[in-house]
């Protein structure tokens, strides 16, 4: 099964652990408690785990579609120094030639400098001030899409991940989606932040836009404490997919909803519509 194909809203069951026997184990738990699909983080894999041969053995363990992703963050979530882009997305290369449904790329993805600061076309209609993850120059964009292309060209799909980190409206997320899917990516993730109740009411009022007027499938949420909300709700409004955690560790984020308790909301919640 494509990974764009799963049932609406997508259980991630977030995967971060040290080495590829513990990522199997925790995929096996993340089954029995509901999750649809796998959220596999690569960097969190002690290097000799960080190769083709163990990664297909992660893949083989389960029917689960698993979305890999290469985010340069340790176990305990501190950053890696010295990744460059090259080994950050030859990573997702191996992940990919190692049979996973899809890739995660992130918005900066080959200019490293924009992970977190914005350098591009400040007249945009979506732009933001403090606004991170998003390039404009047609170079970039151009190397995003033919990475896209070329994960495509062997089977696996992409999603473009997008952090702004900064508060935005319906209008201005809507825009910005719009701009970033003509990248050809299968899914958009993009998360902004909600500073207070207001913008996250914002942030559901822009989900069911999302769902209306951009093609491309969005998992939208924000971040913050009155942002956490959405992490359930706008799954529920038409979003693609909601991150989910079994149980809380230092290799996890609190915000992140606990897995069985949102499979379960999930399937009442569609009992009831």
């Amino acid at each position: 099964m494509k990974f764009s194909e799963v049932a609406l809203p997508a259980i991630a069951g977030v995967v971060r652990e040290k080495t590829a026997k513990e990522a199997i184990f925790s995929i096996k738990n993340c089954e029995l408690k509901g999750a649809t699909v796998i959220d596999l983080h690569l960097s969190t894999l002690v290097p000799e785990d960080r190769n083709e041969e163990s990664i297909r053995s992660i893949v083989k363990s389960t029917r689960l579609p698993i979305l890999a992703l290469n985010y340069s963050k340790n176990y305990d979530y501190s950053s890696i120094p010295g990744v460059t882009e090259e080994e950050r997305i030859g990573l997702l290369r191996i992940a990919a030639n190692a049979g996973v449904a899809a890739v995660d790329i992130q918005g900066y993805s080959f200019d490293k400098k924009s992970k977190s600061a914005f350098y591009g076309d400040k007249t945009l209609p979506f732009v933001k001030e403090g606004m991170k993850e998003l390039v404009t120059d047609d170079e970039t964009i151009a190397k995003q899409t033919a990475f896209i292309e070329e994960m495509h060209a062997i089977g696996c799909e992409v999603l473009l991940s997008n952090h702004p980190a900064v508060v935005m409206n319906a209008e201005e997320v809507v825009a910005l989606a719009k701009y970033v899917e003509k990248r050809k990516p299968d899914i958009l993730k993009i998360v902004t932040v909600a500073k207070c109740e207001e913008d996250a009411i914002e942030g559901m009022r822009a989900m069911i836009m999302l769902k209306k007027e951009v093609k491309c499938k969005v998992s939208y949420h924000l971040q913050g404490e009155c942002g956490r909300i959405t992490r359930l709700i706008n799954p529920l409004l038409g979003g693609f997919m909601m991150f989910c955690v079994d149980g809380y560790g230092i290799n996890n984020l609190p915000a992140q909803l606990d897995l069985a308790t949102a499979a379960d909301i999930v399937q009442k919640y569609k009992k009831l519509i």
